[in-house]
């Protein structure tokens, strides 16, 4: 018996807690309920627990008392053709058991779509009629239940690149976000009807629970971003970045939707003479950093056997986005540089770490599509080793690409972030290395900025600072 059928075979004693860990690590979104002899006695989805839990389950209740305890099966000498006109009649979610004379369980028959999904899109073209057998399969199976991911923020700077990306990999994506700059940046998706667009507030617990409605996966972008707009309202940012956030953890917990990715900043290492990786002591130098740290720690805390967080620290992100944003230094510089021919320069030497939006919305994917006991419970850097730049660098580039630009230096005492930032577990662990490089994003701004109408780079729909002003 191969080894990917065993781990979706379950006793009828086991709880519900249990079977969903088997399901999330499986990742088939299945269980068979057997007896000693694999005798089937029924069968149960993830979305099937997750309606029970929603229902007042108790989790830690056997899974025979949820199980569908009459499920569509067939015979191993049924004909391909047989089964694969039942999967298209009957609503089995592309897997049907597969029993011998004796009402053992011997295979799980797959469709191609339920088995491969976003995968391998051009087999599932091709292949449209050819089953898969789990028990027969030789090669890995590599990403198969993950189907429709909420993205909280989903709108904004990141969310709206990463929601196209996952979009174009044909996930069902459900973005919540309070659409403080307007619906623009995913308007273009909403022809899409893999797309779903929910406005909501984050600190509203009823919208959040609506939203948690049948995904398989959470990444959580929203808060307000940066120490300047974190500033501006700390009691608001802490209700927010914080005490919201954990409460979508717990929520999303509670309800067994065990992926749950979220978004911290590598800011929270604050100033630091040496180059720092995930183990490094944290030195939070503003607010935002600190909420970052409380929120990072009350999700980790959140883990058990089958809640899976992973948090991704994030380098500084540039380059141009559907939901433009001026107020990062990358963008700003290079913005201020064609526009006002000049750009001033704080504290040369001191370091900062960049990654492009675009990597930095694969670097999401990658813990997506990554086993979940691999990644579980992990902090990972978001960037690349060589995107470590000191501001004098940042200039020389700019000045390179934008010839006519005045660079000023000046130093600025108080200025806290200066950091190096190590990527080297990102990499090693994820594959994961970043493709956009800085001149890029520079380029991307630039040719924005000259082909596109954009009358104010100081406007507050391009600045998360002074939107947060006006709200």
């Amino acid at each position: 018996m191969g080894e990917e059928f065993k781990k979706i075979l379950v006793n009828p004693e086991d709880t519900i807690k249990e079977v969903m860990r088997t399901i999330d690590s499986s990742g088939f979104g299945i269980a068979l309920i057997v007896d000693n002899e694999n005798k089937i006695l029924g069968i149960v989805t993830d979305g099937n627990i997750r309606r029970a839990i929603i229902g007042g389950i108790d989790i830690d209740s056997k899974i025979s008392t949820i199980m569908n305890k009459s499920p569509i099966t067939v015979k191993n000498t049924d004909p391909n053709q047989e089964i694969i006109n039942l999967m298209k009649t009957k609503n089995v979610f592309g897997k049907i058991p597969i029993l011998d004379e004796n009402n053992k369980v011997v295979d799980l028959a797959i469709s191609p779509i339920a088995a491969y999904g976003q995968a391998k899109k051009n087999y599932i073209l091709t292949h449209a009629d050819k089953l898969i057998f789990l028990n027969k399969q030789k090669e890995e199976i590599p990403i198969k239940n993950l189907q429709k991911i909420l993205i909280i923020g989903g709108a904004g700077y990141l969310g709206c690149v990463l929601s196209k990306k996952l979009l174009e990999r044909d996930y069902k994506v459900k973005v919540f976000d309070k659409l403080i700059f307007g619906i623009e940046p995913v308007k273009k998706l909403l022809e899409d009807d893999n797309f779903e667009l929910i406005k909501g507030d984050i600190c509203n617990i009823s919208e959040i629970s609506k939203a948690l409605d049948n995904v398989d996966a959470v990444i959580h972008l929203a808060g307000i971003v940066g120490d300047p707009a974190s500033s501006v309202n700390p009691k608001k940012t802490i209700e927010v970045n914080y005490i919201a956030t954990k409460t979508v953890a717990e929520m999303c917990k509670y309800n067994q939707i065990n992926r749950f990715i979220f978004a911290s900043s590598c800011s929270v290492y604050g100033a630091n003479p040496e180059s720092v990786d995930e183990s490094s002591p944290l030195n939070p130098a503003s607010l935002y950093a600190k909420s970052k740290i409380a929120s990072e720690k009350g999700i980790l805390e959140l883990m058990d056997d089958n809640f899976s967080p992973v948090i991704l620290r994030m380098g500084t992100l540039y380059g141009v986005s559907d939901r433009m944003r001026f107020d990062l230094v990358v963008n700003l510089l290079s913005a201020k540089a064609l526009t006002e021919k000049s750009i001033t320069i704080f504290n040369g030497d001191w370091w900062r770490p960049f990654v492009h939006v675009q990597d930095a919305a694969e670097a999401y994917i990658k813990i997506l599509e990554s086993p979940m006991e691999f990644v579980k419970g992990h902090v990972f850097n978001i960037g690349g080793n060589e995107d470590n730049y000191r501001l004098r660098d940042l200039a020389n580039c700019i000045k390179e690409l934008i010839p006519e630009v005045k660079v000023n230096f000046e130093e600025k005492i108080n200025n806290l972030k200066n950091y190096k930032v190590k990527f080297d577990k990102a990499e090693k662990t994820l594959n994961f290395k970043p493709k956009k490089t800085l001149k890029d994003g520079i380029l991307e701004v630039k040719n924005l900025l000259l082909n596109k109408n954009i009358k104010d780079i100081n406007d507050a729909s391009y600045n998360n600072y002074l939107k947060q002003l006006i709200e």
